[in-house]
């Protein structure tokens, strides 16, 4: 084993190493899911926050102010 494999991969054996390196795409592709999962709930909170504490009137103005704005 020549030594610019073996500080690639450490003290670690082949298989823990493969092992890992098969594991980072699985890993990404939760994070990814769960960035989603929090927007959406982010998304329902703000929902209900509205709908509990603002009128429909005034639910109405927030829109078309926002909507003045982009």
């Amino acid at each position: 084993m020549s030594d610019e494999q073996q500080d690639e991969r450490g003290p670690v054996s082949w298989e823990a190493f493969n092992w890992m390196r098969q594991e980072i795409p699985r890993l990404q592709g939760e994070v990814e899911q769960l960035k989603r999962d929090v927007e959406f709930w982010q998304q329902q909170t703000n929902h209900w926050y509205m709908k509990a504490n603002y009128t429909p009137e005034q639910i109405a103005e927030f829109q078309r102010r926002l909507s003045l704005e982009e």
